[in-house]
Protein backbone atom coordinates (compact mmCIF):
# COMPACT_ATOMS: atom_id res chain seq x y z
CA UNK A 1 0.00 0.00 0.00
CA UNK A 2 1.08 3.41 -0.60
CA UNK A 3 2.46 5.70 1.76
CA UNK A 4 -0.29 7.92 3.08
CA UNK A 5 1.69 11.04 2.03
CA UNK A 6 2.20 10.23 -1.29
CA UNK A 7 -1.82 9.22 -1.80
CA UNK A 8 -2.35 12.37 -0.44
CA UNK A 9 -0.59 14.20 -2.64
CA UNK A 10 -1.85 12.27 -5.87
CA UNK A 11 -5.11 12.98 -4.44
CA UNK A 12 -4.73 16.94 -3.84
CA UNK A 13 -3.13 17.10 -7.57
CA UNK A 14 -6.23 15.61 -9.22
CA UNK A 15 -8.53 17.17 -7.61
CA UNK A 16 -6.95 20.73 -8.61
CA UNK A 17 -7.02 19.59 -12.11
CA UNK A 18 -10.61 18.59 -12.29
CA UNK A 19 -12.02 22.07 -12.65
CA UNK A 20 -9.83 22.46 -16.24
CA UNK A 21 -10.92 19.45 -17.01
CA UNK A 22 -14.46 20.30 -16.64
CA UNK A 23 -13.70 24.18 -17.95
CA UNK A 24 -12.98 22.23 -21.15
CA UNK A 25 -15.42 19.91 -21.59
CA UNK A 26 -17.99 22.92 -21.06
CA UNK A 27 -15.96 25.07 -23.67
CA UNK A 28 -16.15 22.11 -26.37
CA UNK A 29 -19.30 21.30 -25.76
CA UNK A 30 -20.69 25.26 -26.49
CA UNK A 31 -18.77 25.44 -29.38
CA UNK A 32 -19.55 21.96 -30.65
CA UNK A 33 -23.83 23.12 -30.40
CA UNK A 34 -23.07 26.30 -31.86
CA UNK A 35 -21.32 24.92 -35.17
CA UNK A 36 -24.29 22.52 -35.30
CA UNK A 37 -26.33 25.50 -35.35
CA UNK A 38 -24.96 27.44 -37.65
CA UNK A 39 -24.65 24.41 -40.21
CA UNK A 40 -28.05 23.99 -40.26
CA UNK A 41 -28.56 27.67 -40.73
CA UNK A 42 -26.26 27.65 -43.95
CA UNK A 43 -27.78 24.76 -45.12
CA UNK A 44 -31.30 26.36 -44.85
CA UNK A 45 -29.76 29.44 -47.04
CA UNK A 46 -27.84 27.02 -49.39
CA UNK A 47 -31.64 25.24 -50.12
CA UNK A 48 -33.29 28.53 -50.97
CA UNK A 49 -30.11 30.04 -53.22
CA UNK A 50 -30.42 26.74 -55.02
CA UNK A 51 -34.19 27.22 -55.38
CA UNK A 52 -33.63 30.55 -56.79
CA UNK A 53 -30.92 29.46 -59.42
CA UNK A 54 -33.11 26.61 -60.61
CA UNK A 55 -35.70 29.06 -61.49
CA UNK A 56 -33.05 31.22 -63.49
CA UNK A 57 -31.51 28.94 -65.57
CA UNK A 58 -33.70 28.34 -68.48
CA UNK A 59 -33.43 31.95 -69.10
CA UNK A 60 -29.66 31.56 -69.70
CA UNK A 61 -29.43 30.01 -72.28
CA UNK A 62 -26.35 30.75 -74.72
CA UNK A 63 -24.63 32.52 -72.31
CA UNK A 64 -21.69 31.71 -70.95
CA UNK A 65 -21.91 30.82 -67.13
CA UNK A 66 -20.27 32.39 -64.54
CA UNK A 67 -17.42 30.23 -62.64
CA UNK A 68 -16.42 28.37 -65.45
CA UNK A 69 -13.61 29.90 -66.00
CA UNK A 70 -11.34 29.59 -69.54
CA UNK A 71 -8.82 26.78 -69.62
CA UNK A 72 -6.35 26.98 -67.05
CA UNK A 73 -2.73 28.08 -68.20
CA UNK A 74 -0.65 25.86 -66.35
CA UNK A 75 -1.60 22.77 -64.31
CA UNK A 76 -2.18 24.04 -60.66
CA UNK A 77 -4.38 23.61 -57.95
CA UNK A 78 -4.51 25.44 -54.54
CA UNK A 79 -5.06 22.25 -51.61
CA UNK A 80 -7.15 23.94 -48.63
CA UNK A 81 -5.78 21.97 -45.75
CA UNK A 82 -8.35 22.92 -42.16
CA UNK A 83 -6.23 21.84 -39.30
CA UNK A 84 -6.99 22.97 -35.58
CA UNK A 85 -5.26 25.19 -33.73
CA UNK A 86 -5.10 23.81 -30.38
CA UNK A 87 -4.50 20.09 -29.30
CA UNK A 88 -6.48 17.84 -27.37
CA UNK A 89 -8.67 16.56 -29.72
CA UNK A 90 -7.43 12.74 -30.39
CA UNK A 91 -5.90 12.39 -33.83
CA UNK A 92 -7.83 15.34 -35.79
CA UNK A 93 -4.92 17.13 -37.19
CA UNK A 94 -2.85 14.09 -38.11
CA UNK A 95 -5.29 12.16 -39.99
CA UNK A 96 -6.54 15.23 -41.85
CA UNK A 97 -2.79 15.81 -42.66
CA UNK A 98 -1.87 12.72 -43.66
CA UNK A 99 -4.96 12.52 -45.82
CA UNK A 100 -3.47 16.10 -47.62
CA UNK A 101 -0.17 14.53 -48.43
CA UNK A 102 -1.41 11.38 -49.78
CA UNK A 103 -3.65 14.41 -52.09
CA UNK A 104 -0.38 15.87 -53.03
CA UNK A 105 1.83 13.09 -54.56
CA UNK A 106 -1.14 11.79 -55.71
CA UNK A 107 -1.28 15.41 -58.11
CA UNK A 108 2.39 15.00 -58.55
CA UNK A 109 2.48 11.72 -59.78
CA UNK A 110 -0.30 13.41 -62.44
CA UNK A 111 2.22 16.20 -63.68
CA UNK A 112 0.23 18.35 -61.19
CA UNK A 113 1.72 21.55 -58.95
CA UNK A 114 -0.04 21.85 -55.61
CA UNK A 115 -0.59 25.17 -53.32
CA UNK A 116 -0.94 24.39 -50.03
CA UNK A 117 -3.03 26.47 -47.90
CA UNK A 118 -3.17 25.74 -44.34
CA UNK A 119 -5.27 26.90 -41.13
CA UNK A 120 -4.52 26.10 -37.65
CA UNK A 121 -1.56 26.00 -35.79
CA UNK A 122 -1.16 22.28 -35.02
CA UNK A 123 -1.84 21.70 -38.94
CA UNK A 124 1.31 24.13 -39.81
CA UNK A 125 3.48 22.52 -37.23
CA UNK A 126 2.67 19.05 -38.31
CA UNK A 127 3.23 19.73 -42.50
CA UNK A 128 6.62 21.85 -41.29
CA UNK A 129 7.77 19.08 -39.52
CA UNK A 130 7.03 16.77 -42.68
CA UNK A 131 9.11 19.44 -44.45
CA UNK A 132 6.19 20.86 -46.53
CA UNK A 133 5.65 24.74 -46.09
CA UNK A 134 2.24 26.29 -47.01
CA UNK A 135 2.17 29.33 -49.51
CA UNK A 136 -0.46 30.64 -47.07
CA UNK A 137 -1.21 30.22 -44.17
CA UNK A 138 -3.92 31.55 -41.04
CA UNK A 139 -5.34 31.10 -37.47
CA UNK A 140 -8.18 29.37 -36.31
CA UNK A 141 -10.50 30.97 -33.37
CA UNK A 142 -8.96 29.35 -30.33
CA UNK A 143 -12.41 28.56 -28.19
CA UNK A 144 -14.99 29.68 -30.72
CA UNK A 145 -16.31 28.97 -34.26
CA UNK A 146 -14.69 30.05 -37.40
CA UNK A 147 -17.08 32.96 -39.03
CA UNK A 148 -17.91 34.16 -42.57
CA UNK A 149 -15.42 36.52 -42.79
CA UNK A 150 -13.10 33.97 -43.03
CA UNK A 151 -14.56 32.27 -45.18
CA UNK A 152 -14.88 35.42 -47.65
CA UNK A 153 -10.97 35.43 -47.04
CA UNK A 154 -10.66 32.47 -48.33
CA UNK A 155 -12.94 33.18 -51.45
CA UNK A 156 -11.20 36.35 -51.85
CA UNK A 157 -7.77 34.79 -52.35
CA UNK A 158 -8.96 31.65 -54.57
CA UNK A 159 -11.72 32.41 -57.01
CA UNK A 160 -10.37 35.60 -58.51
CA UNK A 161 -7.74 33.27 -59.26
CA UNK A 162 -9.45 30.27 -60.76
CA UNK A 163 -11.55 32.59 -62.97
CA UNK A 164 -8.54 34.24 -64.30
CA UNK A 165 -7.46 30.45 -65.30
CA UNK A 166 -4.20 30.77 -62.81
CA UNK A 167 -5.41 27.69 -60.77
CA UNK A 168 -7.48 24.93 -62.58
CA UNK A 169 -9.36 23.56 -59.56
CA UNK A 170 -9.20 24.25 -55.41
CA UNK A 171 -9.80 21.57 -53.31
CA UNK A 172 -10.06 21.25 -49.01
CA UNK A 173 -8.88 18.74 -47.14
CA UNK A 174 -10.72 18.67 -43.69
CA UNK A 175 -12.48 16.28 -41.36
CA UNK A 176 -15.93 15.70 -42.10
CA UNK A 177 -18.70 15.79 -39.39
CA UNK A 178 -20.33 11.70 -39.02
CA UNK A 179 -21.77 12.57 -35.51
CA UNK A 180 -20.82 13.06 -31.61
CA UNK A 181 -17.34 12.17 -31.56
CA UNK A 182 -17.22 10.70 -35.18
CA UNK A 183 -15.40 12.46 -38.14
CA UNK A 184 -13.83 11.78 -41.54
CA UNK A 185 -10.75 12.84 -43.17
CA UNK A 186 -11.76 13.26 -46.54
CA UNK A 187 -10.45 16.00 -49.62
CA UNK A 188 -13.15 17.79 -51.27
CA UNK A 189 -13.52 19.75 -54.67
CA UNK A 190 -15.01 23.54 -53.64
CA UNK A 191 -14.04 25.26 -57.44
CA UNK A 192 -15.23 24.71 -59.83
CA UNK A 193 -18.20 24.76 -58.06
CA UNK A 194 -20.48 22.21 -58.45
CA UNK A 195 -24.38 22.99 -57.96
CA UNK A 196 -26.21 21.47 -54.92
CA UNK A 197 -28.11 18.71 -55.75
CA UNK A 198 -32.35 19.65 -56.05
CA UNK A 199 -34.75 17.34 -55.26
CA UNK A 200 -37.64 17.37 -57.80
CA UNK A 201 -40.26 20.19 -57.07
CA UNK A 202 -43.63 21.28 -58.26
CA UNK A 203 -42.94 24.63 -59.94
CA UNK A 204 -44.02 27.89 -57.97
CA UNK A 205 -47.37 29.18 -58.96
CA UNK A 206 -47.48 31.65 -59.74
CA UNK A 207 -44.49 32.18 -61.68
CA UNK A 208 -42.31 34.28 -59.88
CA UNK A 209 -41.31 37.64 -62.27
CA UNK A 210 -37.45 38.38 -62.57
CA UNK A 211 -36.94 41.80 -62.70
CA UNK A 212 -33.01 42.12 -62.06
CA UNK A 213 -30.92 40.73 -65.16
CA UNK A 214 -30.68 37.17 -65.36
CA UNK A 215 -27.29 36.79 -65.47
CA UNK A 216 -26.29 39.35 -63.27
CA UNK A 217 -28.44 37.59 -60.59
CA UNK A 218 -26.84 34.34 -61.52
CA UNK A 219 -23.36 35.69 -60.90
CA UNK A 220 -24.45 37.21 -56.81
CA UNK A 221 -26.02 33.42 -56.70
CA UNK A 222 -22.87 31.70 -57.77
CA UNK A 223 -20.73 33.91 -55.79
CA UNK A 224 -22.84 33.31 -52.76
CA UNK A 225 -23.16 29.32 -53.19
CA UNK A 226 -18.95 29.39 -53.46
CA UNK A 227 -18.83 31.23 -50.49
CA UNK A 228 -21.61 28.93 -48.74
CA UNK A 229 -19.20 25.92 -49.92
CA UNK A 230 -16.18 27.34 -48.28
CA UNK A 231 -17.83 27.93 -45.01
CA UNK A 232 -19.85 24.85 -44.62
CA UNK A 233 -16.83 23.12 -44.68
CA UNK A 234 -15.11 25.43 -41.90
CA UNK A 235 -18.24 24.71 -39.90
CA UNK A 236 -18.44 21.16 -40.85
CA UNK A 237 -14.53 20.67 -39.05
CA UNK A 238 -14.99 23.10 -36.38
CA UNK A 239 -18.34 20.29 -35.59
CA UNK A 240 -15.74 17.46 -36.00
CA UNK A 241 -13.25 19.24 -34.05
CA UNK A 242 -15.26 20.51 -30.98
CA UNK A 243 -17.58 16.84 -30.36
CA UNK A 244 -14.45 14.99 -30.16
CA UNK A 245 -12.82 17.32 -27.99
CA UNK A 246 -15.55 17.13 -25.84
CA UNK A 247 -15.95 13.24 -25.87
CA UNK A 248 -12.47 13.23 -24.73
CA UNK A 249 -12.77 16.03 -22.06
CA UNK A 250 -15.89 13.84 -21.04
CA UNK A 251 -13.81 10.93 -20.85
CA UNK A 252 -11.07 12.90 -18.56
CA UNK A 253 -13.88 13.94 -16.10
CA UNK A 254 -15.65 10.43 -15.95
CA UNK A 255 -11.56 8.87 -15.05
CA UNK A 256 -10.49 11.53 -13.02
CA UNK A 257 -13.72 11.30 -10.47
CA UNK A 258 -12.59 7.88 -10.58
CA UNK A 259 -9.29 8.19 -9.29
CA UNK A 260 -10.67 10.63 -6.81
CA UNK A 261 -12.88 7.47 -5.47
CA UNK A 262 -10.16 5.01 -5.48
CA UNK A 263 -7.49 7.12 -3.95
CA UNK A 264 -9.99 8.51 -1.26
CA UNK A 265 -10.35 4.99 -0.38
CA UNK A 266 -6.53 4.26 -0.39
CA UNK A 267 -6.34 6.92 1.45
CA UNK A 268 -8.50 6.31 4.61
CA UNK A 269 -7.44 2.71 4.68
CA UNK A 270 -3.85 4.12 5.10
CA UNK A 271 -4.89 6.52 7.69
CA UNK A 272 -6.65 3.30 9.41
CA UNK A 273 -3.38 1.42 8.88
CA UNK A 274 -1.01 4.60 10.48
CA UNK A 275 -3.79 4.63 13.36
CA UNK A 276 -3.57 0.78 14.07
CA UNK A 277 0.51 0.95 13.77
CA UNK A 278 0.16 3.72 16.49
CA UNK A 279 -1.89 2.02 18.72
CA UNK A 280 -0.05 -0.88 18.34
CA UNK A 281 2.98 0.92 19.33
CA UNK A 282 1.56 2.34 22.41
CA UNK A 283 0.29 -1.02 23.55
CA UNK A 284 3.81 -2.44 23.46
CA UNK A 285 4.94 1.00 25.22
CA UNK A 286 2.48 -0.24 27.93
CA UNK A 287 3.43 -3.20 28.22
CA UNK A 288 -0.08 -4.84 27.34
CA UNK A 289 0.82 -6.94 24.76
CA UNK A 290 3.81 -8.73 26.87
CA UNK A 291 1.38 -9.28 29.77
CA UNK A 292 -1.35 -10.53 27.24
CA UNK A 293 1.02 -12.80 25.88
CA UNK A 294 2.39 -14.07 29.71
CA UNK A 295 -1.32 -14.55 30.09
CA UNK A 296 -2.16 -16.84 27.35
CA UNK A 297 1.00 -18.73 27.95
CA UNK A 298 -0.26 -19.50 31.59
CA UNK A 299 -3.64 -20.25 30.30
CA UNK A 300 -2.42 -22.52 28.01
CA UNK A 301 -0.54 -24.56 29.86
CA UNK A 302 -3.24 -24.99 33.50
CA UNK A 303 -6.26 -24.40 32.41
CA UNK A 304 -7.15 -25.85 28.76
CA UNK A 305 -7.75 -29.68 28.77
CA UNK A 306 -4.57 -31.98 28.20
CA UNK A 307 -6.45 -33.87 25.20
CA UNK A 308 -5.61 -30.56 23.36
Amino acid sequence: MEDIEQVEARLRNIRSITPILSALRTIALGGWRVALARLNAVRAYQEQLTDILYLILPRLSGTRLHGQPTKATVARRGLLVIGSERGLCGLFTTSVVAVAEAELARWRAMGIEGELMVLGERARREFRRRNLFPVWEARLPVTGVPSICLAAELVAKTLPRFNRGELEAVAVAYNHYLGPARYESRVLELLPLVWPHRAVRRPPWPPPIIDTDPYSLYQQITEQLVLIAFFRVLLESAAAEQSARFQLMEGASQNSHRLIDELTLAYHMARQQRITMEMLDLAVGAGLVGQSQTQWSEMSSTDMPADL
